[in-house]
């Protein structure tokens, strides 16, 4: 099974990048859906044993509230999706907007002028396609992951654990044997 696992986060950005084309804004929405049933079922448990012991580790409150905001999640998912977008959308915009106007203080810098004035593009674009709801975003979403799974998958065995062991088989640590004395 170890020989297999460097395959399993490949693969599982690969589907979650193929499902994020094919279906763009329905993963999200299915995501919030899938939060709210297990909120919900969490909430249901612990409450039924709540009532049959008269006692649990998370209070009546906070049980009730789990299966209030179960329920919420799973009948306004894709509400919930939207507001998480519009959010991170203005978010994004405000960072855009801060890098650039860093970029254009810094311009006697050069390379902090360039990165500065192309991070913050970057961010006011994709905080305008999370205001707006662009498809487009979760295109450009599920093919990083896409591309960031298939490049795990070709990547080669790690190089830098054999030239760790290397180092640590072939430097060795001779201690210092200290006589303590008492001082009395």
């Amino acid at each position: 099974m170890k020989k297999y696992s460097r395959y399993i986060f490949p693969v599982i950005y690969i589907i979650l990048g193929a499902l994020t084309v094919i279906f763009k804004g329905e993963v999200l929405r299915w995501a919030a859906i899938c939060v709210g049933a297990v909120a919900l079922l969490i909430g249901v448990l612990c409450l039924i044993k709540d009532i049959k012991d008269k006692q649990s580790g998370i209070p009546l409150y906070l049980d009730l509230t789990l299966i209030i905001v179960g329920i919420t999640t799973i009948l306004f998912g894709s509400l919930f999706v939207r507001i998480i977008g519009i959010v991170l959308g203005v978010i994004c915009i405000l960072a855009g907007m801060i890098k650039i106007a860093f970029a254009l203080s810094n311009t006697e810098v050069k390379s902090i002028f360039i990165y500065g004035l192309i991070t913050g593009i970057l961010y006011l674009s994709i905080g305008i396609m999370l205001f707006i709801d662009s498809k487009l975003l979760y295109i450009i979403a599920g093919s990083l992951l896409i591309l960031n799974g298939v490049l795990l998958l070709i990547k080669p065995k790690n190089k830098t654990d054999n030239i760790v062991n290397d180092i640590n088989n072939r430097v060795s640590c001779d201690y210092i044997d200290v006589e303590t004395k008492d001082l009395d």
